[in-house]
Protein backbone atom coordinates (compact mmCIF):
# COMPACT_ATOMS: atom_id res chain seq x y z
CA UNK A 1 0.00 0.00 0.00
CA UNK A 2 1.40 3.39 -1.00
CA UNK A 3 1.54 6.11 1.63
CA UNK A 4 0.07 9.48 0.77
CA UNK A 5 2.37 12.34 1.86
CA UNK A 6 0.86 14.60 4.48
CA UNK A 7 0.72 18.27 3.53
CA UNK A 8 1.06 21.05 6.09
CA UNK A 9 -2.20 22.26 7.59
CA UNK A 10 -1.82 25.72 6.03
CA UNK A 11 -1.61 24.29 2.51
CA UNK A 12 -4.55 25.00 0.20
CA UNK A 13 -5.58 21.86 -1.62
CA UNK A 14 -6.60 22.24 -5.25
CA UNK A 15 -9.52 19.87 -4.64
CA UNK A 16 -11.13 22.48 -2.36
CA UNK A 17 -11.28 24.99 -5.21
CA UNK A 18 -13.93 22.88 -6.94
CA UNK A 19 -17.48 23.83 -5.91
CA UNK A 20 -18.60 20.19 -5.90
CA UNK A 21 -15.91 19.06 -3.46
CA UNK A 22 -16.35 22.11 -1.25
CA UNK A 23 -20.10 21.44 -1.01
CA UNK A 24 -19.52 17.75 -0.35
CA UNK A 25 -16.93 18.37 2.36
CA UNK A 26 -18.99 21.08 4.03
CA UNK A 27 -22.11 18.93 4.11
CA UNK A 28 -20.49 15.74 5.40
CA UNK A 29 -17.38 15.98 7.53
CA UNK A 30 -16.46 19.59 8.08
CA UNK A 31 -19.13 20.52 10.64
CA UNK A 32 -17.45 17.99 12.95
CA UNK A 33 -14.08 19.75 12.78
CA UNK A 34 -14.44 23.53 13.16
CA UNK A 35 -10.76 24.28 12.50
CA UNK A 36 -10.73 22.28 9.28
CA UNK A 37 -14.00 23.88 8.20
CA UNK A 38 -12.57 27.36 8.77
CA UNK A 39 -9.35 26.45 6.96
CA UNK A 40 -11.07 25.16 3.83
CA UNK A 41 -14.17 27.32 3.52
CA UNK A 42 -12.72 30.73 4.43
CA UNK A 43 -10.16 32.77 2.55
CA UNK A 44 -6.69 33.27 4.02
CA UNK A 45 -7.65 36.72 5.36
CA UNK A 46 -10.65 35.34 7.25
CA UNK A 47 -8.70 32.68 9.18
CA UNK A 48 -6.18 33.46 11.93
CA UNK A 49 -3.94 31.50 14.26
CA UNK A 50 -4.16 31.99 18.02
CA UNK A 51 -1.07 33.70 19.47
CA UNK A 52 -1.35 31.68 22.68
CA UNK A 53 -1.97 28.10 21.50
CA UNK A 54 -1.56 28.25 17.71
CA UNK A 55 -5.04 26.92 16.92
CA UNK A 56 -6.83 28.04 13.76
CA UNK A 57 -9.96 30.13 14.38
CA UNK A 58 -12.32 32.47 12.56
CA UNK A 59 -12.11 35.90 14.22
CA UNK A 60 -15.23 37.89 15.00
CA UNK A 61 -13.34 41.16 14.54
CA UNK A 62 -10.19 42.31 12.79
CA UNK A 63 -8.43 42.82 16.16
CA UNK A 64 -8.77 39.25 17.43
CA UNK A 65 -5.46 37.66 18.45
CA UNK A 66 -6.69 34.71 20.49
CA UNK A 67 -9.06 31.81 19.90
CA UNK A 68 -12.24 31.90 22.03
CA UNK A 69 -10.80 29.39 24.53
CA UNK A 70 -7.59 31.35 25.10
CA UNK A 71 -9.29 34.76 24.97
CA UNK A 72 -11.08 34.22 28.28
CA UNK A 73 -7.91 32.92 29.95
CA UNK A 74 -5.76 35.82 28.71
CA UNK A 75 -8.45 38.35 29.69
CA UNK A 76 -8.46 36.97 33.26
CA UNK A 77 -4.65 37.14 33.48
CA UNK A 78 -4.55 40.74 32.23
CA UNK A 79 -7.34 41.82 34.56
CA UNK A 80 -5.59 40.22 37.55
CA UNK A 81 -2.36 42.03 36.64
CA UNK A 82 -4.22 45.36 36.31
CA UNK A 83 -5.87 44.89 39.71
CA UNK A 84 -2.50 43.96 41.25
CA UNK A 85 -0.89 47.13 39.86
CA UNK A 86 -3.83 49.22 41.05
CA UNK A 87 -3.59 47.76 44.55
CA UNK A 88 0.14 48.48 44.81
CA UNK A 89 -0.31 52.06 43.56
CA UNK A 90 -3.11 52.77 46.02
CA UNK A 91 -1.37 51.23 49.01
CA UNK A 92 1.77 53.32 48.37
CA UNK A 93 4.21 50.44 48.44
Amino acid sequence: MREVPQAPFEHRFSICGCAFWRTLLTATSLPLDAALCAEISKSRDEVKRCVECGAVFTPKSNRAKYCPDCAARVRRKKEAERQRQKYWQLSGK
